[in-house]
């Protein structure tokens, strides 16, 4: 299955877009000999200790898949205030996964030895042990089919092949986002095209389904799309991961200014902005920069929750302030909340 698919790591462009640092921009550098110097803090995150396992035979809802979530643990250990940041798209697995989540228990992340609350993100996969390892016959001539139709640009046929694209597991469903990827890229836009990758790639660290060059590559396109749309706190995990997948040295180069970019615009006096919709759900982003505010278009934001290595907010959203996040939180992400299909633009800054 992996070489039929080859071409599709071939066609992704290899080049990452370094941004380029504002004018404006200017750091101040640190007095070493300065008496106020911040002494060092110690943070450890939270970590799995009892995870409970899902309560219905695997198989009753479908056949395998994965949720990834975002929460808090609170300073014994339990999670709260759990969200889905995403899935294969099975609500019966979020459900199940949901509720098994809630019945774990985690070691609270600490700071300086004493347990705080902190913010953390986990996966849940189904996967059944006697499924097959790869793809099935039904589903490569199916893939090829979709991807010759996209080469002739011929939407319909496309369209035709990807409503009965059936996926039973996890090695197809990494293909299934290929495939969205690949339609994306002839008739969507790049958001479409970044829930392409990010479900091929699936969070995995290390490639798993993919070959390591199509991992390596889909990695290399996500993180050029994330660059794109502003997307840096994203683009930096990318970043770093694509650091340990054998990169030539000029690629390795290239990620590594860009990296070093990302850095210095967290902390620079730059201003930009990401665009946002409301899913039927919600909307969900690594926070990069200590400032933010929302111009929304149409439609409204209710509410948001800030979860941080340190802290916890969960407030009514007002679209005309401006927030700021105390930068002893560390990471934060948020989830905004509101009337589904409402567009806006997250200003950071």
């Amino acid at each position: 299955m992996t070489r039929g698919l080859a071409g599709i790591a071939c066609a992704m462009a290899l080049l990452v877009a370094v941004p380029a640092l504002p004018q404006s921009a200017s750091a101040a550098k640190p007095d070493p000999d300065s008496p106020d110097r911040i002494p060092l803090e110690i943070y450890n995150g939270p970590r799995p200790k009892n995870l409970d396992e899902p309560d219905f035979p695997m198989g009753q809802f479908g056949d395998e898949g994965w949720v990834r979530f975002a929460m808090m643990v609170d300073r014994q250990g339990k999670p709260f205030d759990i969200t889905i940041i995403d899935s294969t798209g099975n609500r019966k697995f979020e459900e199940v996964a949901m509720r098994s989540l809630e019945r774990s228990r985690f070691e609270p992340g600490t700071l300086d030895g004493q347990p705080v609350e902190a913010g953390f993100e986990l996966k849940y996969q189904f996967q059944m042990d006697n499924h097959p390892a790869g793809a099935r016959m039904e589903f490569i001539r199916a893939f090829k089919k979709l991807i010759a139709a996209i080469k002739a640009n011929d939407r319909a046929a496309a369209d035709a092949v990807m409503g009965a694209l059936k996926v039973t597991n996890l090695y197809e469903d990494t293909y299934y986002g290929m495939a969205l990827y690949s339609y994306a890229t002839a008739w969507g836009d790049d958001s479409e095209r970044l829930r392409g990758l990010r479900r091929a790639i699936a969070f995995e660290d290390s490639p798993k389904y993919l070959a390591k060059d199509e991992y390596r590559s889909a990695l290399l396109e996500c993180m050029r799309l994330e660059l794109k749309t502003h997307q840096y706190a994203e683009a930096l995990s990318t970043g770093k991961k694509l650091q340990k997948t054998g990169l030539d040295a000029a690629t390795a180069d290239s990620i590594k200014v860009a990296v070093g970019k990302l850095e210095k615009i967290r902390t620079d006096e730059s201003s930009y902005d990401v665009a946002g919709e409301i899913s039927d759900r919600n909307w969900f982003l690594h926070l990069f920069k200590a400032h933010f505010r929302a111009i929304v278009s149409d439609g409204y934001i209710s509410e948001a929750r800030l979860r941080c290595d340190r802290s916890y907010r969960f407030f009514a959203f007002d679209a005309s302030l401006q927030y700021q996040v105390d930068s002893r939180n560390h990471e934060c992400s948020i989830e905004l909340l509101g009337a589904p299909g409402t567009h806006f633009r997250f200003v950071q800054f």
